[in-house]
């Protein structure tokens, strides 16, 4: 067996074995909680009927401009085979972080082969890179955050579209074809990226970045560069365009919920690249935590000493890259690679400010930097004694970050001890000591401090101790009708408090709380938020008597969630218990148009009687 050949399989069962020990570390992490999205997004697959599962519509989730129906077709997989088995879902999250690092070493072995003629060399460089991808803690909050399968998915599709894409270029060079595995790589797996998450788009770009560096000073197809040309510089014009020609109604789309705006947004997102890089860099655990919206907003450059250190030091790596892509291609590879990655989620796109699983892409360039250094260094011995060191670090690191968040308790415990100024990791640590039966302890968490949503925590509190809202609840209905904007925590709290008065579990007025749900009907939030609200509007005015009044307040429920047809079935039901027979037929005919999958069948048939016994009673 011939030295190279050895060398392939020496190399291969290392992979295989940080593949295995990543799973090993993983496995405790399986059992923890959803977390925010996951509860929007996954427990309304539970239950539905297989017809329903797979129905066009439900594929098309509300995340993103394009639905990403790829991701939803695995969750809907992972619905029919496993239910509400969430560890199973989280272990197909697994099992994809898996077969992407197997995927990112293919890849980075056809682009390293480029650079170096030595194949020891190039293996060593794709496994060091792939295994401290594959092993770093801060890939733990995309693995075990169940809906950011969506970004898994669009990071497996980019590589492997990356993958063939080098393969192309390399065989394209050796006279040995090459054109369909481009093709490949840059049609069907960008859309297929672009469908599982929208920054999947980005892999024409990332195409481009190695045509700039690894593929510079190589001859190119008029055709390759028209193609690539059409892919990065039409797409751009498009956004552009739609941007001039609507530009207020799109930035205020993604702002609605936000309190920065776009130019906020820009000055920002530099310091949190450069905390991206930290948390690469530097792993520590008090660093990370899943809730980052503490992040402090940069409102002007000439104010902000960190926001202008920050956009220098990316020019400077973005120079860097330029200099270098024919110097040093691997490690200008790299950078772009970083750089590019972040580059949808860290734009005026509406977005919040940080999260560790924007990373998960972008952290391959950075480990790919890392190992194309470490292999500058002449002693082989001590390069695999400096690697392997790092490896078991991090993978000690991530082993005690899978520990705590497979604990539901420990992991809002260290979320907020990490972040003791965020209001979103207070909230779940309240949440989860709430839906435990510690209302003492949730209690004891929210602190006098003047902010909403902790003011209306302490009214649901109450609320299930006593049956009855506190003193407070005036003032606090006072402050949501003027609040300009309302938290997104707050406004799911003040839901539950409707929620309690309408079941009567909660003596709220009645009067007060329909006051505070007209107040937040005017609020910007989500469809399904908009929907709550006014169905909880609607229930509540027809417990009151005010007919007409419930049943417009239902009409506007119905408009916010086209893909449901229970307002119109609960509107046919209303107008049958009025004597309206001709209006309940009429919205029992819109449920059926809406229902085409057979979700509601048996409140179909109970409605259905109630409309015929109203056609029945009528003169």
């Amino acid at each position: 067996m011939t030295s190279a050949r050895w060398t392939a399989l020496a190399c291969f069962g290392l992979l295989i074995s940080a593949v295995l020990a990543t799973a090993l570390v993983y496995l405790p992490g399986l059992a923890g909680p959803l977390l925010l999205d996951d509860s929007e997004v996954l427990e309304p697959l539970i239950g539905l009927p297989r017809s329903l599962l797979f129905d066009p519509a439900q594929m098309m989730s509300h995340s993103g401009m394009l639905g990403r129906p790829v991701a939803m077709l695995s969750f809907a997989a992972n619905a029919l085979a496993h239910g509400d088995a969430w560890g199973a879902w989280k272990a197909t999250n697994l099992a994809l972080h898996l077969l992407t690092g197997l995927v990112l070493y293919a890849t980075l072995i056809e682009i390293t082969q480029r650079v170096l003629r030595d194949v020891a060399r190039v293996r060593e460089i794709a496994l060091i890179a792939t295994v401290l991808w594959l092993v770093h803690p801060l890939q733990v909050s995309t693995v075990l955050y169940t809906v950011q399968r969506m970004t898994e998915l669009a990071t497996l599709f980019m590589l492997l579209g990356l993958w063939l894409y080098a393969r192309g270029r390399n065989a394209l060079d050796a006279g040995r074809g090459g054109i369909p595995a481009i093709l490949l790589g840059l049609l069907p797996c960008t859309a297929l990226a672009a469908l599982s998450k929208e920054n999947g788009a980005l892999l024409p770009y990332l195409a481009a970045a190695l045509e700039l560096t690894v593929f510079a000073g190589t001859r190119r197809p008029r055709w390759l560069v028209l193609v690539l040309l059409a892919l990065t510089v039409l797409p751009a014009a498009a956004g552009a365009w739609l941007f001039l020609r609507n530009d207020a109604a799109l930035l205020a789309r993604g702002y609605r919920l936000r309190e920065f705006g776009p130019l906020e947004r820009l000055l920002t997102e530099p310091r949190v690249i450069v905390t991206y890089l930290r948390w690469i860099l530097l792993p520590r655990r008090q660093d990370y935590g899943f809730y980052h919206d503490d992040i402090r907003v940069s409102e002007s450059l000439a104010g902000d000493p960190a926001a202008s250190a920050a956009l220098a030091l990316l020019a400077a790596l973005a120079a860097a890259t330029l200099w270098l892509r024919r110097r040093a291609p691997l490690l200008a590879f790299g950078a772009a690679l970083f750089l590019v990655g972040l580059a949808l989620e860290s734009s005026f796109i509406g977005l919040d400010l940080a999260y560790e699983h924007r990373t998960y892409l972008p952290l391959a360039g950075i480990t790919l930097i890392a190992a194309a250094a470490l292999a500058r260094c002449g002693r082989p011995r001590v390069r695999r004694l400096a690697a392997g060191a790092v490896v078991g670090v991090l993978l000690l690191l991530t082993a005690t970050r899978a520990l705590v968040w497979g604990d539901p308790g420990q992991l809002h415990a260290a979320a907020l001890a990490a972040h003791p100024q965020s209001l979103r990791a207070r909230v779940m640590l309240v949440e989860w000591r709430l839906a435990n039966g510690d209302a003492a302890g949730a209690m004891a968490l929210l602190p006098e401090d003047g902010v909403l949503t902790f003011a209306a925590e302490r009214e649901r509190i109450v609320c299930l101790a006593t049956g009855q809202p506190s003193d407070a609840f005036g003032a606090l209905a006072e402050r949501v009708a003027a609040a300009p904007r309302l938290e997104r925590f707050a406004t799911q709290v003040l839901l539950y408090l409707a929620e309690a008065t309408m079941n009567g579990s909660c003596a709220v007025p009645v009067t007060t709380m329909r006051e505070m749900l007209w107040a937040m009907s005017k609020q910007p939030a989500n469809a399904p938020t908009r929907y709550r609200v006014r169905m909880y509007a609607a229930r509540l005015a027809w417990q009151s008597g005010e007919r007409e009044t419930a049943l417009a307040w239902l009409d506007a429920a119905a408009r916010h969630q086209r893909s449901d047809a229970f307002a119109h079935y609960l509107a046919a039901e209303w107008h049958a218990e009025l004597g309206d027979a001709a209006a309940a037929r009429a919205a029992l005919e819109r449920a059926r148009a809406v229902d085409r999958s057979g979700r509601y069948a048996m409140l179909d048939e109970g409605v259905a009687e109630l409309v015929a016994a109203a056609a029945r009673a009528a003169p």
